[in-house]
């Protein structure tokens, strides 16, 4: 939380998180600059933090979560806008889990299952056939299911999609 110019406390989410039965997460935490984490890395710690309006235990049931794109060591091939977090955050968070995509789910909120299969069958080439360090996600099955309901064909939707970025040579691999 914080005080503003006169005075007044502002509960932030995370003020309120923390000394509630909650879940929260801070998702992209890999682009996060140190310090804030740090200071974030205290009260999780120490299990209470000094906030403007004063010391507040952490609620036994308050989980904080951390989500990323890396395990935030720093910039990768694909996301090259991330930050080497600080060990001291990093140790705070120490079980890591890798989350693949959950197909069923991409397909159920696509707008188009028919065109989501598409998407998906293209990801598996590119990664497991051509081995192609490139983004084929699940923002691609809306936006194309979002083309073909405004009038695209499948073919132009992949065309403004997941097909966008490639060679002539690796889209016909992904294309199958």
């Amino acid at each position: 939380g914080y005080r503003d110019a006169n005075g007044t406390y502002h509960e932030t989410p995370f003020s309120s998180a923390f000394v509630s039965a909650c879940v929260y997460l801070f998702d992209e935490g890999d682009s996060s600059d140190n310090s804030p984490l740090l200071a974030l890395a205290g009260a999780l710690a120490n299990g209470h933090y000094d906030f403007p309006h004063g010391r507040f235990e952490r609620h036994p049931d308050s989980v904080i979560l951390m989500a990323g794109n890396t395990w935030g060591n720093g910039a990768v091939g694909d996301f090259v806008g991330r930050n080497k977090l600080d060990a001291a955050i990093r140790s705070r968070f120490p079980v890591r889990i890798f989350w693949p995509v959950d197909e069923k789910l991409e397909r159920d909120i696509s707008g188009n299952v028919d065109w989501a299969c598409r998407v998906q069958r293209a990801r598996d080439r590119a990664a497991n056939v051509a081995g192609l360090k490139v983004v084929i996600d699940p923002r691609m099955s809306q936006a194309g299911a979002a083309l073909i309901a405004a009038g695209a064909s499948f073919d132009e939707a992949a065309e403004l999609t997941y097909l966008a970025d490639l060679t002539p040579e690796q889209r016909k691999i992904v294309e199958g």
